[in-house]
């Protein structure tokens, strides 16, 4: 009987980790329309703008390291 609810406890632990796990895209990034100064390591501006724009982070980025790059989870 022990056996039958531990085994029974199992799935159902089993069915509410799966139902949890978030559906998991590739980021949206786009370069920030808004910000046009220099971007070094990660400015506190660039960050600010890319927020304005409704994005959740950025980074500097680009062939010389110098762009604001936005990002956030999807597209969507």
């Amino acid at each position: 009987m022990k056996t039958k609810y531990a085994l029974w406890f199992m799935v159902v632990l089993l069915v509410l980790g799966l139902g949890s796990e978030k559906a998991e895209g590739s980021p949206c990034v786009s370069a920030s329309a808004t910000y046009g100064g220099p971007c070094v390591n990660h400015t506190a501006q660039c960050q600010q703008a890319c927020l304005n724009e409704g994005y959740t982070s950025s980074f500097c980025g680009g062939s010389d390291g110098n762009r604001c790059f936005c990002t956030k989870p999807s597209c969507r």
